[in-house]
């Protein structure tokens, strides 16, 4: 009896550090992609959603190559409105912010749309990952973006 007690309590001893150290989700993301066959552009819609102490991030996604060359931000409405001043950025691996801080201090009523005065080259090589802070618990919004395809 006590040796299966010790294997047991071991056993729940490497899963308890293996939960520990796998990184997990903050809020949520859903991606909705818009071929713009006209402009040979996509647009991607990146919906939103924080987790209880007002933050997303570790939900890496994946987009076409091109240039990022116009943003929109768009805060949820009514009860799931974001905090006033929250902030978006779009993180690589290394920490680059690929919206070149056009996310910081946001308003939680009107959206906010800007153009890419030199546009960013994204070569999907790697990941980017939405990050919101300080948007308050169980908010919501929606990041557009517009990349321009590399042919």
């Amino acid at each position: 009896m006590r040796t299966r007690t010790r294997i047991a309590l071991g056993i729940c001893a490497v899963i308890a550090l293996l939960l520990q150290a796998s990184p997990q989700a903050v809020g949520t993301v859903t991606v909705t992609p818009t071929p713009l066959g006209d402009i040979r552009a996509m647009k991607y819609s990146l919906a939103w959603v924080s987790d209880g102490s007002g933050n997303v991030s570790a939900n890496p996604q994946t987009f076409r190559p091109g240039s990022l060359i116009q943003i929109k931000f768009i805060p949820d409405g009514g009860g799931t409105a974001p905090t006033a001043l929250y902030d978006v950025l779009l993180n690589d691996a290394n920490g680059i912010d690929y919206l070149g801080g056009t996310g910081a201090n946001l308003s939680a009523t009107v959206s906010t749309q800007t153009r890419v005065a030199a546009p960013l080259i994204y070569d999907a090589t790697g990941t980017l990952d939405l990050v919101v802070a300080n948007a308050g618990a169980a908010k919501g919004g929606t990041v557009q973006l517009w990349i321009q395809i590399q042919q």
